[in-house]
């Protein structure tokens, strides 16, 4: 029996955020899961490049995924889960920020998403798929509802 590997992955991410009227909008990707074929509604996040800040990897991947120009507010926390990938057994750290989104600018999209859109942030939470992703999602709207109270 072939030995299991193992990888540790550092990723960053962002919870990018416009007002339309009162209402706040959350943007939403939805993705192929490229190990399970199925469809997930996710945030925006990837790997944190060799020399790169957090900050500067969530706003990279932000625009290469969901092709937004966003402004990071605040440190929204982290994310621990573990999953195999083939052979490998994959711990992956995600460090997610809160963004605001800097200009209606869209950017080209890498194509690792089939679709992005903007879903009010009530409504939101329930539509990702992945509870830690949801738990980001409701501290997003806990730092938005304090930013609108000061």
């Amino acid at each position: 029996m072939a030995k299991q590997e193992k990888r540790t992955d550092t990723c960053a991410g962002g919870v990018v955020y416009r007002r339309v009227n009162r209402r706040v909008e959350i943007a939403l990707a939805v993705e192929r899961d490229r190990l399970l074929h199925v469809r997930n509604t996710r945030l925006a996040k990837g790997h944190v490049e060799k020399g790169e800040t957090l900050e500067a990897a969530a706003l990279r991947e932000v625009r290469e995924e969901i092709g937004l120009p966003a402004e990071i507010v605040a440190p929204l926390g982290s994310v621990k889960y573990s999953f195999r990938d083939k052979r490998t057994e994959v711990t992956k750290t995600v460090h997610f920020f809160l963004m605001r989104l800097a200009s209606e600018e869209v950017h080209e999209l890498d194509g690792e998403m089939q679709r992005v859109y903007w879903s009010p942030i009530e409504t939101a939470v329930a539509e990702l798929t992945f509870d830690t992703e949801r738990r980001i999602a409701e501290r997003a709207q806990q730092e938005i509802a304090l930013e609108q109270s000061r």
